[in-house]
């Protein structure tokens, strides 16, 4: 292992560590949905924003100009998918609403196929049935409205987080710092008029931790991780998250997955591992 691979790993292991407090953090600050996206966005919009302006010396705006109308377009599925993700968690389980997420991928397969003709090989379309299929076990026990509408915007968020994907995949060399710290900029436009903006200072700090250091410092380092081993190893990597999430959210206020949660969940996690092995084996066979 090459010390630059080694860093990479070091980095997109940070950042998951980072991302996987998300639910954590959302619930012992217990803060309404509209309250908690629009700190959380303003602290990582102003972290990003400055991160990029201390790295790039051209400065924000030549960074700007060159996301384009895809990297627009960027913007507002990531907002909407930043949106639906905190509605969510006040709705359902977070292991709930990380499986979601890390089925994304797989969505995002199929998106691509249609948009970019890139068609999955067969190992992929395995994984996208099987996480199918697990996604299905997961809701299956969704009878309430409050399950209802939690499943939803999960949903959505999944479709929001896909569209980015295939974005980014479109444009390697997208300014993903710029692109997120806009989308924070719009989600916190957006959930302005509901918010609250004196949420006192034990949910402030909460909410300040939730912005730099998940959402954030965690962008950062998987972009720093990103550049230095191959996106399989990455996006396998980065699929702890689903795991340590909900173990948080476990061990600090006890909130257990049901027994549809583990069964989905378990299905969605390992076809996103073999995937991820299956796509490791195939570029080491090209190299």
């Amino acid at each position: 292992m090459d010390k630059q691979y080694r860093r990479g790993v070091l980095c997109i292991l940070g950042a998951t560590l980072a991302w996987s407090s998300a639910g954590l953090i959302a619930r012992v600050a217990a803060t309404p949905p509209a309250t908690t996206l629009f700190w959380r966005s303003v602290f990582a919009c102003l972290f990003l924003f400055v991160q990029t302006a201390l790295s790039d010396r051209r400065g924000f705006l030549p960074s700007f100009r060159r996301i384009g109308w895809d990297g627009l377009a960027m913007v507002v599925a990531w907002a909407v998918s930043m949106a639906a993700f905190i509605s969510a968690l006040s709705y359902m389980r977070v292991a709930n609403v990380l499986v979601f997420q890390a089925a994304a991928p797989f969505i995002a397969a199929l998106l691509a196929w249609v948009a970019l003709g890139e068609r999955p090989g067969g190992v992929t379309a395995a994984a996208i049935g099987v996480s199918m299929i697990g996604v299905v076990i997961m809701v299956s026990g969704s009878f309430g409205p409050n399950d209802l509408i939690g499943d939803a915007l999960s949903v959505v968020m999944g479709l929001a987080f896909s569209v980015t994907i295939v974005l980014a995949r479109g444009r390697p060399l997208m300014p993903l710092g710029t692109v997120t710290a806009l989308a924070m900029l719009l989600a916190a436009g957006a959930s302005l008029p509901w918010a609250d903006l004196t949420p006192g200072w034990p949910a402030f700090l909460l909410l300040a931790a939730f912005g730099i250091g998940q959402q954030g410092f965690g962008t950062l380092l998987f972009t720093w991780g990103a550049r230095r081993i191959p996106a399989a190893d990455a996006g396998l990597l980065s699929v702890l998250e689903t795991v340590l999430g909900p173990l948080w959210v476990w061990l600090a206020v006890d909130e257990r997955p049901d027994a549809n949660g583990l069964m989905g969940g378990t299905l969605v996690v390992g076809a996103v591992i073999v995937a991820g092995i299956a796509e490791q084996r195939r570029r080491a066979a090209l190299a």
